[in-house]
């Protein structure tokens, strides 16, 4: 590897930041696993999404197949990422029925983040730079990792989001240290991690021309042996290796867009923020202005990377360069837990943007020690949200609701509506989702008529059961004509005091049941002929 040093300070200076640099980096790595126990035993979260694929599994181990929808049915792929179910899955192995498959699934994500951490820092020791600009990037790109709020929340929820982040990193490392066989695992990880990691491939492949050209051969050969066996599978059991829920997304969503203030909206997980309650990152105290910062900073060090020659973080930077552009222009609602792979691969070039600006390890280490500040600060406040809004809006609303729906739905039966995991967890009943998930009706539906909007779609499949939040189909004919009202969902009153509630949208759910047929008319009485005989 080739790469510029910066100018170092005395020896003195060089002993002192010697020392400092691996005690920071244990300190985080510890930080990193306690943290994340502490937050899971603390919030009890569980994060909507997670449901899914912890359904898949648990009905595989009772039996029903690796699927979502009610016996009796084909095995439908209502699952993006393949590790998503996968590791969960393994949770069967020790209980044999999977009853603790979301426990397995955050204990995983614990330890990925050590990994993470782990993978990072050998990442940066490719890099030369001066001993104490090392200590400024360990502490504010490590930090980053090790305790920002989003970097723990989804995995500690349940959802894959820190396993797909460790594999991101074990491909960045794979390409660093050139080894042919550790980027053919690499690219067959990214496969298993999330299909759109095709693109990280892709740049992987423009890398290994450029670099390793008589290695293709056998890291492309490697790679598709290690992912052949999920592909027969997924093409046998399911009949696509493409999930339902890509379908799904891409019938019933709109694509694209020029909005600036949607790419602004990439920028605000690099600093202090807080997406808790599902409807995109709210910006905290500083308005964004870290964020803005740290996106400058990821500038000059790609810029930096790119004229010292710091192969080393050549595919961080493609990476992050192609995924903006890729939510920006080919996703249509980018929800927080995408965010975080690409977050901490922008903070990782950030940090080495930070360390190419001040002239002084000083200077660096102050910022750096500030924006860990900045995160830290804000940190306390964001768990005892998550903790709120598990306790009092979560459990009363979506998770009895899915209780009351197993209670009333029969098992031919089907309920309608946006949300899908607590629902079909808690109820294990065949739930109509929009835009269609887990639900093979809806897609197909949607198939034909792509973009219906969700009310249309429960007007013409007419499930037994719709649940809905207060404003959703309220002047939709279907709703007064067909269905009338039998329960109510709603928020516990300590609800209000959490932090930016007004974000949070499931609040308060009407639960609709439809009104049964009207019975007959009663058949026309013949009218008397007049020669009929007088009594």
């Amino acid at each position: 590897m080739e790469a510029t040093s910066i100018p170092t300070e005395p020896g003195s200076r060089r002993t002192v930041h010697d020392l400092l640099v691996p005690v920071t980096v244990g300190a985080l790595l510890v930080i990193a696993l306690l943290l994340r126990l502490f937050f899971w035993r603390h919030t009890q979260r569980t994060w909507e999404d997670a449901l899914i694929t912890v359904l898949h599994v648990e009905n595989f181990w009772a039996g029903l197949g690796l699927t979502h929808v009610k016996p009796g049915e084909a095995p439908l792929h209502g699952f993006t990422s393949p590790l998503s179910v996968l590791v969960p899955l393994l949770s069967g192995l020790v209980d044999g029925v999977a009853a603790h498959a979301l426990a397995f699934q955050k204990a995983a994500s614990a330890l990925a983040a050590v990994g993470v951490v782990w993978l990072a820092h050998r990442l940066m020791q490719r890099v030369e730079v001066e001993p104490g600009m090392r200590l400024a990037w360990v502490i504010s790109t490590l930090g980053y990792l090790a305790f920002e709020h989003h970097q723990v929340l989804w995995g500690m929820a349940g959802m894959e989001t820190t396993v797909v982040t460790l594999v991101l990193f074990f491909n960045f490392h794979a390409y660093a240290v050139r080894s042919p066989r550790l980027i053919a695992v690499g690219m067959a990880l990214a496969l298993y991690a999330r299909p759109d990691f095709l693109f990280l491939n892709l740049l992987g492949l423009g890398f290994c021309l450029a670099f390793l050209r008589r290695e293709l051969p056998r890291i492309l050969a490697i790679a598709f042996m290690l992912y052949l066996p999920w592909l027969l599978f997924t093409s046998l059991y399911y009949g696509s290796p493409i999930p339902n829920t890509i379908l799904a997304k891409w019938f019933g969503y709109s694509y694209g867009g020029r909005d600036f203030h949607k790419f602004l909206s990439l920028l605000v997980p690099l600093g202090p923020s807080f997406a808790g309650h599902g409807m995109g990152h709210w910006r905290e105290w500083d308005n964004g202005a870290i964020s803005i910062l740290v996106g400058g900073l990821f500038v000059v060090g790609a810029w930096q990377a790119a004229v010292r020659r710091v192969d080393a973080l050549y595919m961080p930077v493609a990476f992050v360069l192609a995924y903006w552009l890729y939510y920006q222009f080919a996703v249509a609602g980018v929800f927080g837990w995408y965010l975080a792979p690409l977050s901490a691969a922008t903070v990782l070039v950030a940090g080495y943007g930070l360390v190419c600006v001040f002239p002084r390890p000083s200077a660096a280490t102050v910022v750096a020690l500030g924006y860990a500040a900045a995160l830290l600060a804000v940190l306390p406040g964001n768990i005892r949200a998550e903790r709120g809004i598990q306790r009092f809006i979560e459990t009363p609303v979506r998770q009895q609701m899915g209780r009351y729906l197993g209670q009333v739905l029969g098992p031919t039966d089907y309920a309608g509506m946006e949300p899908l995991g607590y629902s079909a967890y808690y109820s294990r009943r065949a739930i109509l989702d929009y835009p269609g998930l887990a639900s093979r009706q809806v897609t197909d539906f949607l198939r034909k008529k792509p973009r219906t909007p969700m009310c249309d779609v429960f007007a013409e499949l007419r499930p037994l059961y719709v649940a809905l939040r207060p404003w959703e189909c309220k002047d939709h004919p279907f709703l007064a004509r067909d269905y009338q009202l039998e329960r109510e969902f709603k928020a516990d009153p300590q609800a209000a005091r959490i932090k930016r509630n007004d974000l949070n949208v499931d609040k308060h759910f009407l639960v609709y049941r439809r009104k049964p047929p009207a019975p007959p008319p009663p058949p026309p009485v013949p009218a008397e002929s007049p020669n009929a005989p007088f009594p």
